[in-house]
């Protein structure tokens, strides 16, 4: 059995664990000084979409509430779960201050991936830990049910039984510095991949059913989402792309152009426009995403990715990419894929232009090849997480100013500058993009060729 607390006193939550490896792994003071204040904290991890509930002091005379059926402490090295403990004992919640020295009795369990209660856990803890700034801690949940689980707070350090626990941490640390090592010595080519989606629109202006044309498997496909009003349905509306890989972004890009005239090939209804940007149907978010591999997965790949990617694209979404947020869209989405790789989904589908996509795929590789020389965390000011969630432009453009001032002096950059130039000259332009308009005349589709010499 393993003791702790429920509520630590906030003064003693310091990055005093003993865990020091170099500045690209130590906990950032920026995400530790968060930690000590629990409730922007708690607002941190609500603006990015994360369910939480504060633990609040019962008073004299108050009837209590009933708490969760479990609470859990979810210990990470970043993605990698290092320990689960676990209690069921009811205990009287206390406030993060509170004098009381009562305690929970947590016990160390055995992870079940396929438990849908400790999945749900896992996943909460590992966004709540990013969502902080963190690369290592301890993220207190409680859960009611397996789907209704509550973030109740995220610590910096090691909670609990340090004879466990830091052993653990250190190991995890040790392991992550090797990676990066070998990594920095054999300089792997970054290999990118993207499904991105779009949606079709009748002559109605209603959404168009794209498992109509197109299977769902194979290089053009409809996306797995069913109809919000006839979820039991077999149609499928949105179209996704999923070209082959590739490690030069242009040939990634052509790719994509290639799949786009298969697409206007299958989908044989000329009436449908074709719709890209966030959210071009209430309730129908859509997605970039681009996949990697060939360069390790870590937190510091994602927030620069966050930073250097998401961040300028900001400058010109249209406003169904706000609607979009925090369920998706939300600042370090992220999935690990079964290749070795993983799938950044945080941005929305760019497919708007080919400007834009061909920019935003070498801007990707660019980041990916070159992330441990980059810098700047503006996102850990949770004022600028605010601004990219409601999409403030102008809060945001002199900070993609100074990050694109510093992608300019990457020796790498001059072998994706005609790429990259056209995407910022782009950006710079103060507009928005096209997301309400067909997107097959930005790409001289034949279809949309058609139709213009019709009319």
């Amino acid at each position: 059995m393993v003791e702790t607390t429920v509520r630590p006193n906030s003064d003693n939550v310091s990055d005093a664990s003993g865990i020091v490896l170099d500045d690209t792994t130590l906990n950032r003071r920026h995400a530790v000084d968060l930690c000590k204040q629990y409730m922007p904290l708690l607002s941190v991890l609500r603006m990015n979409g994360i369910p939480v509930l504060p633990i609040s002091r019962q008073r004299p005379g108050e009837s209590r509430k009933p708490g969760p059926a479990r609470r859990y402490y979810v210990h990470l090295f970043q993605q990698h779960l290092l320990c689960l403990l676990r209690a069921e004992t009811p205990s009287v919640w206390l406030h993060r201050q509170a004098e009381s020295r009562e305690s929970l009795r947590f016990s160390q369990t055995i992870h079940l991936p396929d438990d849908p209660e400790q999945k749900q856990v896992q996943q909460l803890a590992v966004r709540s830990l990013y969502a902080a700034g963190l690369d290592y801690g301890a993220v207190y949940l409680g859960a009611y049910s397996p789907n209704r689980i509550r973030v109740l707070d995220v610590h910096p350090t090691p909670l609990g039984d340090r004879n466990l626990l830091l052993p653990l941490y250190r190991e995890a640390c040790e392991r992550y510095r090797q990676q990066q090592i070998e990594e920095e010595h054999t300089r792997p080519e970054v290999v990118l991949g993207a499904d991105p989606e779009y949606a079709l629109r009748d002559p109605s202006g209603q959404i168009g059913i794209a498992s109509r044309f197109l299977p769902k498997r194979g290089m053009v496909g409809c996306d797995a989402a069913r109809l919000r009003d006839a979820p039991l349905s077999r149609e499928h509306p949105l179209v996704e792309l999923r070209p082959d890989p590739s490690d030069d972004p242009d040939v990634l890009f052509a790719h994509i152009r290639h799949a786009l005239h298969k697409a206007a090939n299958m989908i044989t209804d000329r009436s449908l426009e074709w719709i890209a940007g966030g959210m071009p149907f209430p309730e129908y978010p859509i997605g970039g995403h681009i996949h990697f591999s060939g360069v390790s997965f870590s937190f510091q790949l994602v927030r620069a990715l966050d930073t250097y990617l998401t961040l300028p694209l900001a400058l010109v979404e249209d406003p169904g990419c706000r609607e979009r947020r925090p369920r998706y869209g939300f600042l370090g989405d992220f999935r690990l894929q079964p290749y070795g790789g993983f799938e950044y989904r945080t941005p929305p589908s760019w497919l708007v232009t080919p400007i834009v996509t061909r920019g935003v795929l070498s801007l990707a590789k660019l980041i990916a090849a070159n992330y441990r020389q980059l810098r700047q965390q503006p996102l850990g000011d949770p004022r600028v997480q605010r601004a990219y969630y409601t999409g403030d432009a102008a809060r945001l453009r002199p900070i993609v100013e100074q990050l694109w001032g510093e992608l300019v002096w990457l020796p790498q950059y001059d072998r994706f500058r005609q790429a990259l130039d056209p995407l910022f000259d782009y950006l710079w332009s103060e507009t928005v993009w096209p997301a309400d308009k067909d997107f097959r005349s930005a790409w001289d589709l034949p279809s949309a060729l058609n139709k213009r010499r019709k009319a």
